[in-house]
């Protein structure tokens, strides 16, 4: 198995089936996406649910990854919040 961080990875699974682990693949797409009244212009934007399980778990990117504690888990879910739904159409996806 290759890693990946996050970025470099444009598939989960290459043409021959060998699975690619991202970095961020434990928390789900679209961190940094904001709706404008949350982040405003020249604000500092909050932290990330990827930021904070990052800084709590300790992982130096090595094979194998970390256990992440259920308080880890529920701090990620609770900065995430609800995230508006996105027209992949729209943003020609």
């Amino acid at each position: 198995m290759k890693h990946l961080h996050s970025g470099e990875a444009r598939d989960a699974c290459h043409d021959d089936g060998t699975v690619v682990l991202v970095t961020s693949g434990r928390i789900p797409v679209f961190d940094g996406v904001l709706p404008a009244p949350v982040q405003g212009p020249g604000g500092q934007q909050p932290p990330s649910a990827e930021q904070f399980v990052q800084d709590r778990v300790g992982w130096n990117e090595r094979p194998p990854g970390p256990v992440t504690p259920p308080d880890v888990v529920g701090g990620a879910v609770a900065r995430r919040g609800r995230l508006p739904r996105i027209d992949r159409t729209a943003v020609g996806v």
